[in-house]
């Protein structure tokens, strides 16, 4: 059985384990979620699939969440031919 945890919960462990990486900055589960969403945008992964990833209903919350910019969306091509984003993501979504 998978381990369910309260939004209070999950409050308390990011900012202890934080501490423990001795990360100065302060840390908290909406700036993990807010991270997770841009980073994902930057190895170009499709902002549908990152939706579902979050688990929102409505794309303009995804957007937001993943800082879509022109600029962000200019950068795919270059960035889909990375090894990184080949290794997380396989293929650029664009040659599918």
């Amino acid at each position: 059985m998978p381990y369910t945890y309260s939004r209070q919960r999950i409050g308390q462990i990011v900012p202890q384990i934080s501490g423990k990486a001795r990360i100065t900055k302060r840390v908290y589960p909406h700036l993990l979620h807010y991270t997770m969403a841009t980073k994902l945008r930057w190895l170009v992964m499709d902002i549908t699939d990152v939706q579902r990833f979050l688990g929102h209903e409505n794309i303009e919350t995804t957007r937001h969440c993943a800082g879509t910019t022109a600029a962000t969306c200019a950068g795919n091509s270059i960035r889909s031919r990375t090894k990184a984003a080949q290794a997380l993501f396989g293929r650029p979504a664009h040659s599918r």
